[in-house]
């Protein structure tokens, strides 16, 4: 669709001719005045101007075709551009997912771990608890037999002593 040659000249009612799809142009001049050259000539000066109308629209057309080729050319590179983004951001969001998920794990082994640590702890503060107070009682048995002890030995000293000296 590049040249004149592809249109197709309609007659109207009027007497008017047109490419298909364009505005007519009247075949008579305006206000009913005749043209002073003869039919002939202006009947070919006419075709001359349409196909010179028609070209130009053809040429435009054509210009609007590579320009809508060139738009649609964009639009699949930027679909494309937007795919592999979409696509880039989807592993991302799976890696970053899995990373929350591990990380997630972790957390709850490391609270467990640590409330059974805590259990441990308490359990160590009532066994220590319970191991001060036995000491308490030794020590306080340990002085009582050691005062025991010493009263014995030297009522023992004493005895002997007097033993001895018999």
């Amino acid at each position: 669709m590049e040249t004149g040659e592809d249109f197709v000249f309609v007659e109207q009612e009027e007497g008017t001719q047109a490419c298909e799809g364009q505005t007519p142009i009247p075949t008579e001049p305006p206000f009913g005045k005749a043209n002073p050259k003869p039919p002939e000539q202006s009947q070919a000066s006419r075709l001359s101007t349409l196909s010179v109308v028609c070209i130009q629209h053809s040429v435009d057309l054509a210009n609007l075709y590579h320009d809508l080729k060139e738009v649609e050319r964009e639009t699949r590179h930027f679909q494309e551009d937007i795919t592999n983004t979409l696509c880039t951001l989807e592993s991302t969001l799976r890696a970053l997912t899995e990373l929350m998920t591990r990380l997630e794990t972790r957390t709850r082994n490391v609270e467990q771990r640590l409330r059974e640590e805590e259990d441990r702890g308490t359990a160590r503060s009532k066994i220590l608890a319970f191991l001060l107070s036995g000491e308490k009682e030794l020590r306080k048995k340990y002085a009582i037999l050691e005062r025991m002890f010493l009263k014995k030995s030297a009522w023992l000293e004493g005895m002997i002593h007097k033993w001895t000296k018999t």
